[in-house]
């Protein structure tokens, strides 16, 4: 007995390691539901089916559309028998859908099923559209529907047309097809001099769509010229102070200026900052191309950097150009009113800043102004005032800002501009 027992145990162990100890219950196999749909064929996405299921006894039902091997879903909305599931398909071919019944143990275990007879259903897709289309370099893309189907592609100058991966996104399940050719996005190359006919065939095979895409290559740029330049002072005794700059183009000059009175010490810490009108332009220093807020010493001694078009082949480019940097003290400019008493001015820099009596009208204020020269030798060019020509006495909007542009002839570093800004408070 005490064998028997002992055997008893050992097996029930074992058999509890696998599944377990509990006798299983006993499950029989459900009826077979029904099926039935109301159409046998439709577009993907678009044509909804009415399925009708036949309820059954059995612990759960489950409809497959796609078949008895791929997902289903439960059907519980059952009454008087029947259930009514809606359903549309999202891929295309051609599906059996089946219903499944099934009864189980509680534990899951074990399931007995019975399949319906399959209702076989035809889906297919009509659509045959490009909505995306690029490359890794492109810089924008046209597509247009109407009159006609076509797609202009921008790449910027320099890239190579006859070797273009496309990038597209087409209809779901359609092929497309170039020349005959079956094409793969991001894969397929193909040269684009000219036009090229994208043929985009739908899964029903009756359907197509031809797209004549255009890639336009940007223009090499011809004008490459400096926006702005911003040198900082950063030795010691400069204490990171902006600069004043004048650029003349023409003479290919750029003259870094401070106040009246700075000695010579001050420019052999220059950040020099530049920002060019051109995208693609180069400002070279030497060999290499100048990083921003590059280090320079400009104590006495003139500094020459390049500057390169994006294609120095182009025509209509003029061919790198060599800008001479130079550094000097710029004259002392001041301003006055001989009928509006000035109640406190102050120039810092080359900002002059001025408080005059309440009730003065600043659209109209008479100005004179004076001039101190670093030396003999140094002489007027003009003056403007917000772009026009100003002389002694003129009468100036002051609602603004004024902006003075002091053009100076000074021997050691050629014509360059010096700008002052004006701004006038009145007094509450």
């Amino acid at each position: 007995m005490k064998r028997r027992f002992t055997y008893y145990f050992l097996s029930c162990f074992i058999w509890f390691s696998l599944d377990s100890c509990v006798d299983n219950e006993d499950i029989s196999a459900p009826p077979k539901s029904a099926l039935s749909v109301d159409k046998t064929s439709g577009l993907v996405d678009n044509t909804e089916f009415t399925f009708t299921v036949t309820q059954v006894s059995s612990q759960a039902t489950s409809l497959y559309p796609y078949g008895a091997n791929e997902p289903g879903f439960l059907v519980t909305n059952f009454a008087n028998g029947q259930a009514v599931v809606k359903f549309k398909y999202a891929k295309p071919g051609t599906f059996n859908a089946v219903v499944k019944t099934n009864n189980h143990s509680s534990d899951g275990k074990v399931v007995e099923n019975k399949i319906s007879d399959p209702v076989t259903v035809n889906i297919t897709s009509d659509l045959s559209a490009i909505t995306a289309f690029s490359f890794k370099n492109s810089t924008k893309t046209t597509i247009t529907e109407t009159p006609a189907k076509t797609i202009v592609v921008v790449v910027p100058y320099g890239v190579d047309v006859t070797k273009l991966k496309a990038i597209y996104t087409a209809s779901g399940f359609s092929k497309v097809t170039v020349g005959g050719v079956e094409q793969i996005s991001d894969s397929t190359v193909n040269n684009f001099s000219s036009p090229k006919a994208y043929v985009v065939t739908a899964n029903n095979g009756t359907a197509s769509s031809t797209y004549t895409v255009t890639v336009n290559v940007t223009p090499a740029e011809h004008i490459y010229t400096f926006k702005s330049i911003t040198p900082k002072a950063v030795s010691t005794s400069a204490k990171n102070k902006i600069l004043g700059v004048g650029i003349d183009s023409v003479a290919k000059t750029i003259v870094i200026y401070d106040t009246l009175g700075t000695p010579s010490t001050q420019f052999d810490s220059i950040r020099f900052g530049y920002q060019l009108k051109s995208q693609f332009a180069i400002l070279k220093y030497g060999a290499k191309v100048l990083k921003q807020d590059s280090l320079l010493n400009l104590k006495a001694v003139s500094k020459q950097v390049v500057l390169y078009p994006q294609d120095t082949a182009v025509v209509g480019t003029a061919g790198p150009q060599t800008y001479t940097i130079k550094t000097t003290v710029a004259p002392k400019f001041q301003i006055s009113f001989p009928l509006n008493p000035v109640v406190q001015g102050k120039t810092t820099d080359f900002n002059i800043k001025l408080n005059v009596l309440k009730g003065t009208t600043t659209g109209s204020i008479p100005t004179n102004y004076t001039i101190t020269f670093p030396s003999a030798s140094v002489t007027l060019v003009n003056i403007k005032a917000n772009g026009v020509l100003f002389t002694d006495g003129a009468i100036v909007n002051y609602t603004k800002p004024v902006t003075f542009e002091i053009t100076v002839n000074d021997p050691a570093v050629g014509i360059y501009v010096v700008t002052y800004t004006a701004t006038v408070t009145v007094l509450p």
